[in-house]
C-alpha cells in the first residue's frame, strides 16, 4: 500500500470514530503497535499473527483492492460469551457496491459425523427472496408460511427439505436468503442446535438478510478435509448474514451501495453453548 493511501486509511479510520476495532473494544493504536492491522495489498486477505487481550484473541485482516476500497475485516473470538465476532470496516473513493459476509459450514456434532439433516434450525424470518432456476432473485419476497421454508418454528433440517416445492426443487435443497426480522442494531436472527450433543450455535447480525444453505453440492467432487474425512452431501449448513442478493437490482430491496467516503459497517456473530 502506498504511503499516500496509508495516511487515508489512518485518516478515516480516526475520523470516522467508528473504526470497527473500537467498536469491539480494542483502540486501533494498540492493535497496531502489536502488528496485526498494517495494511496488505493484495486481492486476497492475509491473516496476521493473533493478538492475545486475556480471554480474548483477535485477528485483524486488511486488503486493499478494487480502486480504492480499503477493506479491514476483525475476528475476534471471546473465551466470556463463547462467541466469534466479525467485523467488517470500508470506505470506498467512489459509489461501490459492497456485500460481505462469511460462508463457513456448520455440523455441530462434529466436522466427520455425516450430515446435517437431524439438526434443529430457527430462522426469524416471514418471507424469502424468490429466485429464478438459476438462483438470481425476481425482485419478489415470498412468504414461508404454510411453505417447507419456514422455520418461524424450530426444526430438523431433514424434515422438509425433500418435498416438491419449486424452490427446493431449483436450488437442490436450501440455498436461499431469508428477509430477517430485524428491527435494526445487531439482533438474534437464527440458531442451530445437535440435539445428541447439546450443541447450539447462535447467530446474530445487524443485516437484512441470511442465506441459509444446507451444502446441496457438498460431495460431489469427494473433496478430502480434516483428518482425511470426505465431506458427504449436506455434510454442513452456512448462516450467511448479507443485503439481498442482486439487491442493486431491485429499487424495493436495501441497496447495498456505499457511496463515496461514506463508511461501511457490519458485524455478525456466532455464539456457541452446550445446553444439557
Amino acid at each position: 500500500m502506498g504511503v499516500a493511501h496509508h495516511a487515508n486509511y489512518i485518516h478515516w479510520m480516526e475520523e470516522a470514530r467508528i473504526d470497527f476495532l473500537d467498536q469491539l473494544g480494542f483502540p486501533y493504536t494498540a492493535m497496531e503497535e502489536k502488528g496485526v492491522v498494517s495494511p496488505v495489498k493484495s486481492v486476497a486477505c492475509e491473516y496476521k499473527s493473533p493478538c492475545t487481550f486475556g480471554d480474548r484473541v483477535s485477528i485483524a485482516v486488511s486488503v486493499e483492492s478494487f480502486n480504492g476500497v480499503v477493506l479491514a475485516i476483525r475476528y475476534q473470538m471471546r473465551k466470556e460469551d463463547g462467541s466469534v465476532m466479525i467485523g467488517y470496516y470500508a470506505v470506498p473513493d467512489q459509489d461501490t457496491i459492497i456485500n460481505l459476509t462469511n460462508h463457513s459450514y456448520f455440523n455441530l456434532a462434529g466436522h466427520d459425523s455425516g450430515d446435517v439433516l437431524d439438526q434443529i434450525v430457527w430462522i426469524d424470518s416471514d418471507a424469502v427472496t424468490e429466485t429464478d432456476s438459476k438462483s438470481i432473485p425476481n425482485g419478489n419476497l415470498v412468504a414461508v408460511a404454510n411453505t417447507p421454508m419456514d422455520f418461524n418454528t424450530p426444526k430438523t433440517i431433514g424434515r422438509d427439505i425433500a418435498q416438491d416445492y419449486y424452490m427446493l426443487n431449483d436450488a437442490g435443497g436450501y440455498d436461499h436468503n431469508y428477509a430477517l426480522k430485524n428491527p435494526g442494531g445487531i439482533h438474534k436472527v437464527a440458531f442451530m442446535y445437535d440435539p445428541k450433543s447439546g450443541r447450539k450455535m447462535e447467530v446474530y447480525t445487524d443485516l437484512p438478510g441470511m442465506q441459509f444453505y444446507t451444502g446441496n453440492y457438498v460431495g460431489v467432487n469427494k473433496v478430502t478435509g480434516k483428518s482425511g474425512s470426505v465431506y458427504v452431501k449436506r455434510a454442513g449448513a452456512c448462516f450467511e448474514t448479507q443485503y439481498f442478493p442482486d439487491a442493486v437490482n431491485h429499487e424495493n430491496f436495501v441497496s447495498p451501495v456505499i457511496r463515496k467516503g461514506n463508511a461501511y459497517t457490519s458485524t455478525t456473530i456466532y455464539k456457541f453453548s452446550v445446553e444439557e
